[in-house]
């Protein structure tokens, strides 16, 4: 997996998932939802149909689950069916969600210093 990749979990109700930055030397990734359920979500980064093909409505990026993952084990589901790749996200797009994590107070600082380059794959989150 490398940065623009976008995926669904192979599990009902599972939402689409951007790899935003990586792979880091550690072999990591940088991942985020989106999600339309607006119940306690930042608007920093809004997602609208055109900006992805499997947006049908307008959705958000959710900072506050963002998470960071070893890209072998992803490329792992991949071809375990755990997960189905789904067309990369524009540059511009990719973009976005980028500079949403030094904006969104819901964001971690560890992964908008990741998404700067700067690898914190071996600090606390």
């Amino acid at each position: 997996m490398k940065a623009g990749d976008t995926f669904f979990a192979n599990v009902q109700g599972a939402h689409l998932t951007i790899v935003v930055a990586g792979p880091c030397p550690h072999g990591k990734v940088l991942y985020v939802k989106v999600t339309s359920d607006l119940r306690g979500i930042d608007h920093t980064c809004p997602i609208d149909p055109g900006d992805h093909p499997d947006i049908q409505h307008e959705s958000f990026i959710h900072y506050g689950e963002a998470d960071i993952g070893d890209a072998t084990a992803l490329d792992s589901a991949v071809t375990r069916r755990q997960v189905q790749m789904k067309e990369p996200v524009s540059r511009e797009v990719l973009q976005r969600v980028a500079e949403g994590f030094s904006a969104s107070e819901h964001a971690r600082p560890r992964y908008e210093d990741f998404v700067q380059g700067r690898c914190s794959c071996d600090k606390r989150r």
